[in-house]
């Protein structure tokens, strides 16, 4: 990105950072000419600073994303950077710079390779939906719904199959569960897990 003195414009140029083009290089892609994705460094920083924190227990994250076979599919030729602002969302960052949420995907795969460097092992990795009914939202959801009399109008309840519903964010965010020095491990949360984990 630079600026040409009237806006803000993208600038189109080798990789200036080895650690981007080591970062891909894990991934066996299959790229397509114009194809964009992103990167997160940060975030291979931050797990393996929290494994090496992390002497005995349990890493749970919590976001959107997904494996790097989907991130990084045809499907999204465009990667996944999204902008919000007011509940409306943009491509766009160049537009009301400053004064809106940007955000993209993160690529789970990379989170479980730099845990596994670190001793730091997966569990399991499933849509937040399943893990939600694994750990008994469903029944939550029931009880509160008992005390109301019509539930289609309370906030709560709306707000509670929101987290699991396939049109709301339940298939959107994934659970991704790490572990260190606790072996294998019956969890509620992943007694729904589907296989969908893939390394």
């Amino acid at each position: 990105m630079a600026f040409d003195g009237v806006r803000f414009i993208d600038i189109v140029r080798p990789f200036s950072d080895p650690a981007i083009e080591q970062y891909f290089n894990l991934f066996r892609v299959n790229w397509i000419e114009n194809q964009e994705a992103e990167v997160n460094l940060s975030a291979v920083l931050w797990i393996k600073e929290a494994a090496r924190k992390v002497k005995k227990g349990f890493v749970i994250t919590v976001d959107y994303g997904d494996q790097y076979q989907e991130l990084y599919s045809l499907k999204r030729k465009k990667g996944t950077f999204m902008c919000y602002r007011n509940h409306k969302t943009s491509t766009n960052p160049y537009e009301w710079v400053g004064e809106q949420d940007m955000t993209c995907h993160i690529n789970f795969s990379a989170l479980q390779r730099s845990g596994d460097e670190e001793k730091l092992f997966t569990l399991g990795y499933l849509e937040q939906s399943h893990f939600l009914i694994g750990l008994g939202m469903v029944d939550e959801i029931d009880k509160h719904a008992k005390t109301l009399k019509d539930p289609t109008r309370d906030e709560t309840f709306q707000a509670m199959k929101h987290l699991i519903h396939p049109a709301g964010l339940g298939p959107v965010f994934k659970v991704l569960i790490q572990q260190k020095g606790v072996g294998e491990v019956s969890l509620e949360g992943l007694k729904f897990a589907r296989g969908i984990y893939q390394k």
